[in-house]
């Protein structure tokens, strides 16, 4: 009776260990996004709700930058910790063709407030089209082979 009732509590103490356990690993699997901004860390790029949305990752991915994947889905960076996308400029084409991104420092009050542009395009390119740009931006005919 004393060796069922030992062997009941330390199942149930498995479970509870396994459990806290579970519930850890579901924890780093989340997006920013799906997380608290009073459980991240107290960087701009996570603090933002909006810029938030693109970060992939609480893990910086090198010092000082986290994870960021394009609302299109159609490239990803290494986001800078201390600033934040603009979302009043922030487009995305139909069929996710192209993304504007703008993004700057969250401090409002500098006397040079630095700004980023990113346009992206994706088309179709055409062979021929593309060895007509290279050769015509180096003036002169490269013979290229595709």
């Amino acid at each position: 009776m004393l060796l069922e009732k030992i062997l009941w509590l330390l199942l149930a103490i498995l479970i509870m260990i396994a459990g806290c356990g579970t519930n850890d690993d579901e924890k780093e699997n989340l997006l920013p996004s799906d997380i608290n901004a009073e459980d991240l860390p107290d960087v701009p790029a996570l603090q933002d709700e909006f810029t938030r949305e693109f970060i992939q990752s609480i893990e910086p991915v090198r010092e000082g930058f986290y994870p960021f994947v394009s609302k299109s889905k159609s490239f990803t960076m290494d986001f800078p910790q201390d600033m934040i996308v603009n979302i009043e400029s922030h487009i995305v084409g139909p069929d996710n063709r192209s993304e504007t991104i703008t993004w700057g420092s969250s401090n409002r009050n500098l006397e040079v407030y630095p700004n980023y542009i990113l346009h992206y395009y994706r088309g179709e390119p055409v062979e021929e089209n593309s060895k007509n740009t290279i050769s015509l931006s180096h003036g002169r005919d490269l013979n290229l082979k595709i």
